[in-house]
């Protein structure tokens, strides 16, 4: 294999290694540290703390303005649910109509290719294909589809692709009404790339269009850029995208890591082959330790990418998830911003740009926030909640925080994870006997991350 291409046969495990620790936390260089159980804490044993609120109060403040100018903390029903945003969309999985099932390769393609076409306009908001993905199996009525998504609108579709015959019916359907407002029937000869990549940018912005989602001069650009002149390339691409996808063991990636190189092998300039390759290598795992090796092939396939292109916005996520990976925060910062920008519905840029915010630009880090949120309905969702509750105390709202603590119970039903929420809050807020009794359901004190030493220093006067 070449330089940009060196995988390990002997990693075993196969994981995300992003998963924020705000609440229970894991110090990378030295493990969980576990302290002393709840029933040995007495309630004279907990500091009083005399510029605690003078040093929240200020960091409030600070919040509030930000809050305000950027319109962060969204508005909200009676019922407590946050308002459905008027130019937003969930595309739902398309159906394979083929005879031949195995090319459901090419309508899952087809279908991501359109959904990162509409992820690239900034006055559009896109669900991620993670929370739509519940719906291939288990089909729901639009208008529940559209309020589980929080959206206003849904794409549907289904295809078939016969030797070079496509055969694609798009609709799309108001989420409240389930009308439809606009549909289409692509019955192409595809003989090169444009003329599939063609139908992709037609839909996209025939979408945005009946949704008056405006279009940009640069996002255009962006949208009808295309990624390689081969069709042979482009189709192994799509192969190796859906194995990559489905993530289902080992064999998945070594089959994705195979057909990109098969990509590379009909078009050396394929960008967005090599970023795939990089996010096979990202996931490679030994003992939970993550190999030097793997993580500069990371590194050098990220930098290959946007060597091709610079305007690739997974390129600069996964240089992120590289530069926190290695202790460089304010480079992986950077690179999350730089990929929002190409990209202002990159939910895996905004979940960890989040985090990393939090101990620099507690605003930023609540936008960031706010947006993943509205960006992924999937399996993430109570993790972000509880982070928002612990961001919003620290930030000194203490109503806000008991708020998202009670949304991510009432998905999970953890209550150990609602009693630290609960203890928190009530400790910030003076009342140590209640405290007392929280942490003794809890069965143990929150574990610091660097945002939590920071916090847990303002309240016992360490500042």
């Amino acid at each position: 294999m070449d330089t940009y291409a060196r995988y390990c046969s002997s990693c075993n495990r196969i994981s995300n290694s992003n998963n924020l620790s705000w609440i229970y936390d894991i110090h990378p260089e030295g493990g969980i540290v576990k302290t002393e159980p709840a029933d040995k804490v007495k309630p004279e044993a907990i500091p009083r703390s005399s510029n605690s609120w003078k040093i929240a109060s200020y960091i409030s403040f600070v919040v509030i303005v930000g809050l305000i100018v950027l319109n962060i903390i969204p508005r909200t029903k009676g019922s407590g649910e946050s308002e459905i945003v008027d130019k937003s969309i969930a595309v739902l999985p398309f159906r394979n109509d083929s005879p031949d099932e195995e090319k459901m390769y090419f309508i899952n393609g087809t279908m991501d290719a359109i959904l990162d076409n509409l992820c690239k306009i900034a006055d559009l908001r896109v669900v991620s294909r993670n929370s739509v993905e519940q719906y291939r199996d288990n089909p729901k009525p639009t208008p529940v589809v559209a309020e589980e998504m929080n959206v206003s609108y849904v794409l549907e579709g289904s295809g078939q692709k016969i030797g070079n015959r496509v055969l694609l019916i798009v609709q799309l359907i108001n989420g409240a009404t389930d009308e439809h407002v606009w549909s289409k029937q692509y019955d192409r000869e595809i003989q090169e790339v444009e003329d599939l990549i063609d139908i992709q940018v037609e839909i996209a912005k025939s979408v945005a269009g009946k949704i008056k989602a405006i279009i940009t001069p640069e996002e255009k650009v962006l949208i009808e850029k295309v990624p390689t002149i081969s069709l042979t390339a482009y189709d192994f691409y799509q192969r190796g995208n859906e194995e990559l996808f489905l993530g289902d063991g080992e064999g998945s990636l070594l089959r994705a890591e195979q057909l990109f190189h098969e990509a590379l092998r009909y078009d050396s300039t394929f960008a967005e082959a090599y970023v795939g390759l990089a996010w096979i290598y990202w996931r490679h795992y030994r003992e939970d330790i993550f190999e030097a090796d793997m993580l500069d092939s990371v590194r050098i396939l990220a930098d290959k990418t946007l060597s091709i292109d610079t305007n690739l916005s997974n390129a600069y996520t996964i240089r992120g998830y590289y530069f926190n990976q290695v202790g460089d925060h304010d480079k992986a910062i950077k690179e999350f911003d730089r990929a929002i920008e190409l990209n202002p519905n990159n939910n895996r840029a905004y979940r960890l740009g989040s985090q990393l915010y939090a101990n620099t630009d507690l605003v930023k880090s609540l936008q960031y926030a706010h947006n993943y949120m509205a960006l992924n309905r999937g399996g993430q969702l109570p993790t972000m909640l509880q982070q928002l509750g612990y961001v919003y105390l620290y930030a000194g709202f203490i109503e806000k925080s008991r708020y998202y603590y009670s949304e991510a119970y009432a998905l999970t039903n953890n209550l150990q994870g609602y009693y630290v929420g609960l203890r928190n809050c009530e400790y910030v807020s003076g009342n140590f006997s209640v405290t007392v009794e929280y942490q003794k359901k809890c069965g143990h004190w929150i574990l610091r991350t660097s945002l939590g030493s920071f916090f847990w220093r303002i309240l016992y006067d360490e500042w």
